[in-house]
């Protein structure tokens, strides 16, 4: 009889806890990430493809003739994060962070030349 007497806390405690650990992992928030994109010689990329969130859910924009851009994305906290920046015939950018430790705010872009993309010379 005493073990009866303990077993409605320890549910109340397991159904607790299941249901504090469920807030954290299903909940969603956005994050706002701005900021310029520029070349390796510092100069402004317009229409620059920007696209920030998680696998199957990014959002997508393009740089302004200033090389300016905003764009926001709604995820998990457990969610990774990728953000990535491309021109063709200019070059890529691409990072990637879990979503509790997304920038949130400004995001400076340097575009780096890929193999496909350095300009040859004669």
């Amino acid at each position: 009889m005493k073990s009866k007497k303990y077993i409605l806390p320890q549910m109340l405690g397991i159904v607790f806890v299941c249901l504090f650990l469920s807030s954290c992992f299903l909940q969603t928030s956005s994050t706002t990430v701005k900021g310029y994109v520029r070349d390796s010689g510092g100069k402004p990329v317009a229409d620059v493809e920007i696209s920030f969130g998680g696998v199957g859910s990014e959002s997508k924009t393009r740089t302004d003739a200033k090389g300016f851009y905003t764009v926001t994305a709604k995820h998990r906290p457990t969610q990774m994060l990728y953000l990535n920046a491309e021109k063709k015939d200019v070059g890529k950018y691409s990072d990637k962070f879990p979503g509790f430790a997304a920038p949130n705010g400004d995001k400076n872009i340097e575009l780096m030349a890929t193999l496909g993309t350095i300009p040859r010379t004669r």
